[in-house]
């Protein structure tokens, strides 16, 4: 009773496509709020495990936390001062 309607392969494509581009040009637009969160979502996986362990260590959640903040703060802070450092060094070497 109940009819099944196939769409011919010609209009599935299109529909595929179709869905591509709205998909594309919405993650373009959404772009600017995606990075960050991307971003804080990916440092927030790498502090997790030194979270765990110092309060497996007996450590309140508290400085646990600020402990890891602290440490991944201060290696983006190394990263960004050698990243400059090679920057400025090469541009002065370049004619």
């Amino acid at each position: 009773m109940s009819e099944t309607r196939t769409l011919s392969r010609g209009v599935q494509l299109l529909v595929i496509a179709a869905s591509l581009v709205i998909i594309s040009g919405a993650i373009n637009q959404a772009q600017s709020v995606l990075v960050p969160f991307l971003f804080a979502s990916f440092l927030a996986m790498l502090g997790t495990p030194p979270v765990l362990w110092l309060e497996r260590r007996g450590l309140p959640s508290v400085v646990a936390v600020l402990i890891a903040v602290t440490g991944v703060v201060a290696v983006l802070l190394v990263a960004g001062g050698w990243a400059q450092r090679s920057r400025t060094s090469s541009s002065s070497c370049s004619p």
